[in-house]
Order: C-alpha cells, then sequence, then structure tokens
C-alpha cells in the first residue's frame, strides 16, 4: 500500500482529509494516510518555495 500526505489550507480541509470516510477511501484504492494532516493555513504558506518544510515532514513520516 502506498502511503500519502496532505497538505491543506483551513480547518474544514483538514476536517475532511483526517475523517474516517475519508481513510476508508483512500484503503478501497490501495492507498493509506499518513497519521497528520497538515494545516498550512494561509498567506501563500503553499507556494512553491515555502511548502518544502510541509512536503519533507510528511515524507519523514513515510508519504510517498
Amino acid at each position: 500500500m502506498v502511503k500519502v500526505g496532505f497538505i491543506c489550507e483551513g480547518k474544514t480541509e483538514r476536517k475532511l482529509l483526517g475523517s474516517a470516510n475519508f481513510k476508508s477511501c483512500l484503503q478501497s484504492i490501495n492507498l493509506e494516510q499518513v497519521d497528520e494532516v497538515i494545516n498550512a493555513e494561509s498567506s501563500g504558506n503553499l507556494l512553491p518555495h515555502n511548502i518544502k518544510v510541509y512536503t519533507e515532514g510528511l515524507k519523514s513520516k513515510g508519504a510517498s
């Protein structure tokens, strides 16, 4: 199973991506989610020069 991680921009997205239903959906297509959904909030935190710290954190937790 491939491990995936998610970075979002808000509490609502984080809640959705962390839900049991979403995790079940991922498992149905042979994906496993790492334990943490990262909320980058806003203010440009998902821009390429800012996102590296988040992606590295997910990789260190096993995300492919």
